[in-house]
């Protein structure tokens, strides 16, 4: 990188919870919420991690093109 060029940063949180099983039959499951730190507090919540990443990606994506 050139002493130049500005880096473009970007921040998530990402919050990871174990939501028990809720009756007979049900597991526990994992869920998660993705904050991008430059949009607001507010996130969107997921309940499989490869959604984070495809979010993470389309964020990035969208970001290099501007």
């Amino acid at each position: 990188m050139s002493k130049t060029a500005h880096p473009l940063y970007q921040s998530f949180i990402v919050r990871c919870w174990l939501v028990p099983a809720a009756g007979i039959g049900e597991t526990t499951a994992w869920r998660f919420e993705l904050v991008d730190v430059s949009v607001g507090p507010h996130g969107r919540a997921f309940t499989e991690l490869d959604q984070i990443m495809e979010s993470m990606l389309a964020t990035l994506q969208e970001k290099e093109k501007s």
